[in-house]
């Protein structure tokens, strides 16, 4: 009888331990289906908003209407009494050129000159006297002329005067043949003067406008071939900003668009607006060497701060702006096998749908949507694992 009690109670402690394993078995199946297959996820909210796209590419500042100032002639450079960063005004004078061929060919040219006006006021001399004794032999020609008639003279005596008068005409003609000869070298030389002249005016290098010497790049006693540039001068105006865009992203690229300029010189950003795009795209290496189509934009800033002539600066242009739009972050769309756009949604039931979408701009942070989704709808942006239909979520919303 005592042996079967025990029978009975070690039954009993099995049947206990196994109730106990089974129910313990069965809380760890209703966990791992209720929580190890829920996959924790990050969601935003679809919103009404606002969106612009924009291009982005770094720039630089051209600060003042710039004027290249050019050697006419090939000299040393000479005193130069202004120093750059100093403002000068129109036709004030830069620097002073020293050129040896220059002045070489004005001396020759004034030595020449003199010599052909001595020349021809001896010539000019030579001919009046020839001139005076040809009008006295003409009239003792005329004299004679009477007498020989008369038979006072005989003709041989009138052949002789005659003949005195024809020698006095010669040496007119040929006085005046060098006369003219002068005249036309004088005439020559005069021109030669004149344009020596210029080219020593020439080497007095003024500023072509009002402003500012941005650039002196030669120093004193140093060689200026004809065409070097000897100043930069800055004229006052419109601060400017020159930008190569890649020609595929000018298609929404247009005059008047709102320009936004950082730097680090900055201490907030500039506006501006641009004014000029260039009518024909010209090939440019990137810096990583890749050969690319570009188009240079030109934007005008309504004022420079600190920026100067030179400084690099990113340059972002608005190119289009929607209002009151259906609005995602952009990594919550997705391109399906299909080559359509979709987002996964979270509905009610903390399960995932896919949602086919129409989707419109698209910036750097979000994506309008234009048809599939509503306004409060809950869009996923990131997740910890696999997701499908129906999937089960655990939500983290997005700051």
């Amino acid at each position: 009888m005592l042996t079967v009690e025990r029978l009975n109670t070690k039954f009993k402690s099995k049947w206990k331990w196994l109730a106990g394993s089974l129910t313990v078995l069965g809380v760890l199946a209703w966990y791992q289906f209720y929580f190890m297959g829920i996959v924790e996820v990050e969601t935003a909210t679809a919103a009404l908003g606002t969106i612009g796209t924009s291009v982005e590419e770094v720039g630089y500042v051209q600060a003042d209407e710039e004027y290249d100032v050019l050697a006419p002639v090939t000299g040393y450079i000479g005193r130069q009494p202004v120093e750059r960063g100093q403002e000068v005004g129109q036709a004030q004078i830069l620097m002073f050129l020293d050129s040896p061929d220059t002045d070489l060919q004005q001396e020759t040219t004034n030595e020449a000159l003199n010599k052909v006006v001595a020349e021809l006021d001896n010539a000019r001399n030579n001919r009046q006297v020839a001139a005076y004794d040809l009008a006295d032999a003409e009239k003792n020609l005329a004299r004679k002329e009477g007498l020989l008639s008369t038979g006072a003279i005989s003709q041989a005596d009138y052949d002789g005067i005659k003949l005195s008068v024809d020698r006095f005409r010669s040496q007119v003609s040929a006085a005046s043949d060098i006369v003219v000869s002068l005249e036309r070298q004088l005439s020559a030389l005069k021109k030669r003067q004149v344009a020596a002249e210029r080219k020593t005016e020439q080497l007095v290098i003024k500023s072509p406008v009002a402003g500012t010497v941005l650039y002196l790049p030669l120093k004193a006693g140093q060689l200026a071939v004809m065409g070097t540039t000897l100043a930069k001068i800055g004229q006052k105006g419109p601060t400017k900003v020159y930008v190569d865009i890649i020609s595929d992203d000018m298609r929404y690229v247009a005059l008047g668009q709102k320009v936004t300029i950082s730097s680090p010189a900055l201490e907030k950003p500039l506006t501006g607006i641009v004014s000029q795009i260039y009518p024909q795209a010209y090939e440019k290496t990137s810096a990583l060497g890749v050969e690319q189509r570009r188009v240079r934009v030109i934007a005008n800033l309504e004022r420079r701060e600190n920026l100067q002539s030179g400084y690099e600066v990113k340059v972002t242009v608005d190119t289009q702006s929607r209002d009151n739009v259906l609005l995602v972050p952009r990594e919550a769309i997705v391109l399906n096998p299909q080559g359509e756009y979709e987002v996964w949604i979270v509905n009610k039931q903390q399960q995932v749908e896919s949602r086919k979408v129409k989707v419109g701009l698209k910036n750097r942070v979000y994506a309008e949507i234009c048809d599939g989704l509503q306004a409060g709808d809950t869009v996923i942006v990131g997740r910890k694992g696999q997701i499908g239909e129906k999937t089960r979520v655990n939500i983290s919303k997005r700051s």
